[in-house]
């Protein structure tokens, strides 16, 4: 994870927040002072307002990724990184291949995650109990982030509450 790159002032207590969180997460990252307050008022340059349009200070920014404020960084970190954790730490993930996982951008029914990785096994059997144990490890973890599982209803869905409101109004006037 060497290419996170956290845009920090030192005595920033929100930078010291990212920090932190950083440290406490074992995320290795590399980091560049930004000097938010006169003289020198670097957060209002023009390449930093493209990162952080409000010029705030931290700025995280991995891969293709830009998090402008420590509350997303911390929130952010916790989500991606625990599963980055999980995964690079699996026995049947192969290490030497293509290793990406990152959050999409948000979208209006969720934030959707990113996963390409490939097995260290190639029966197909032994990919699809990887997968699920993946699946699995993210559907166990996902409430201690304070997180809910999305799907689209589909158009059963729609008709078993109808249904279901039906029968509802049914009991209540029989009442």
């Amino acid at each position: 994870m060497a290419d996170v790159l956290l845009y920090h002032m030192p005595p920033s207590f929100y930078s010291q927040v990212a920090r932190l969180v950083l440290e406490e997460k074992g995320v290795r990252w590399n980091g560049q002072i930004i000097w938010a307050g006169p003289p020198f008022c670097e957060s209002y340059e023009p390449w930093y307002m493209a990162l952080s349009p409000g010029g705030t200070v931290p700025t995280l920014v991995h891969g293709d990724q830009t998090l402008p404020d420590s509350r997303l960084i911390t929130a952010n970190l916790g989500r991606i990184f625990c599963l980055v954790s999980y995964l690079r730490n699996h026995p049947m993930i192969n290490q030497d291949m293509t290793f990406l996982v990152r959050q999409l951008p948000p979208a209006a029914d969720g934030l959707p995650i990113e996963i390409y990785v490939f097995s260290g096994d190639e029966r197909w059997a032994a990919y699809e109990d990887i997968q699920s144990d993946i699946f699995d490890h993210i559907l166990a973890v996902i409430p201690e982030f304070d997180l809910r599982v999305y799907q689209h209803p589909s158009g059963k869905d729609v008709q078993e509450v109808a249904s279901f409101g039906q029968q509802l109004g049914a009991v209540r006037q029989n009442r």
